[in-house]
C-alpha cells in the first residue's frame, strides 16, 4: 500500500466544548435544529435545557457515540456533518473495526490515515478506495457493510476525517500489513521506514 503524506482535512469551525445543560447561544440553537431534523421534538430557543440533553443522549446512542448527553467535539462533528461526510465516516469506522478493532486509538487512527491518503492520491472517493481490493475485509462488500463499529472506532474515524489527526508525528503511515504476514521483498522496502507494530498491524512510512 503506497501513498503520499497525509494532507490534513481542515476541521469545521467549532464552539467551546462541551455544550451542556446551562449553555446558551447560536451553537446550542444549531444543535437543537439538528435534533429536530432527526425527528426529536423540542423547543429551538438556544438554551441547553434538560430536554435538549436528553435528546442529545438519544442521538448519541443511535449513532454509536459515547452517550453522556453533552455535545463534545465528536458529537458536534457527527451532528453537523453533511450526508456525504456521514457516509464516509461510516465507511472509515467499518474499515477501522475490521482492520484494527482490537487496537488502541493510535492503531485505529493509522488505518484511517492510510485509507484517506490513498483516496487523496488517486483523487477518488473513500468508498472507491476501500473497494480497491487493498483491504481484505472489504472484498466481500455486502459483508463489510454489515460491520457494526464500536463507539471507539466511530470516534477515531471522526478524529481522522474531520480533525486530520495523525497516528504518528512527522513520518506518516502509508502502508501496513498484518504482523503475522511477511510481505515479499521488493523495492518498496528501500523507500520505507518501519514506524512500528501497533495492535494487529505493522505500519510503514516514507524515509
Amino acid at each position: 500500500m503506497l501513498l503520499v503524506l497525509l494532507v490534513p482535512i481542515v476541521a469545521q469551525a467549532a464552539p467551546k466544548f462541551p455544550l451542556k445543560t446551562g449553555s446558551t447561544g447560536k451553537d446550542v440553537l444549531r444543535i437543537q435544529k439538528v435534533l429536530c431534523d432527526h425527528g426529536y421534538v423540542l423547543t429551538q430557543d438556544g438554551v441547553y435545557s434538560t430536554a435538549t440533553g436528553y435528546y442529545v443522549k438519544q442521538y448519541q446512542k443511535a449513532h454509536g457515540l459515547y452517550a453522556d448527553g453533552k455535545v463534545g467535539i465528536y458529537t458536534w462533528y457527527s451532528m453537523t456533518a453533511t450526508k456525504r461526510d456521514r457516509y464516509n465516516i461510516d465507511l472509515l469506522s467499518k474499515l477501522i473495526m475490521r482492520e484494527a478493532g482490537g487496537s488502541g486509538d493510535r492503531g485505529q487512527l493509522a488505518v484511517a490515515n492510510v485509507a484517506m491518503n490513498y483516496a487523496r492520491k488517486a483523487h477518488r472517493t473513500i468508498e472507491a478506495e476501500i473497494k480497491s481490493g487493498r483491504y481484505s475485509p472489504a472484498r466481500n462488500w455486502s459483508r463489510f457493510m454489515r460491520t457494526r463499529p464500536t463507539a471507539r472506532c466511530r470516534a477515531n474515524a471522526l478524529r481522522a476525517y474531520f480533525g486530520g489527526e495523525k497516528a504518528f508525528s512527522g513520518v506518516q503511515p502509508y502502508y501496513f500489513h498484518d504482523h503475522e504476514w511477511t510481505p515479499k521483498e521488493g523495492s518498496w522496502r528501500t523507500k520505507l521506514t518501519c514506524l512500528g507494530e501497533v495492535g494487529d498491524n505493522i505500519f510503514y512510512g516514507a524515509k
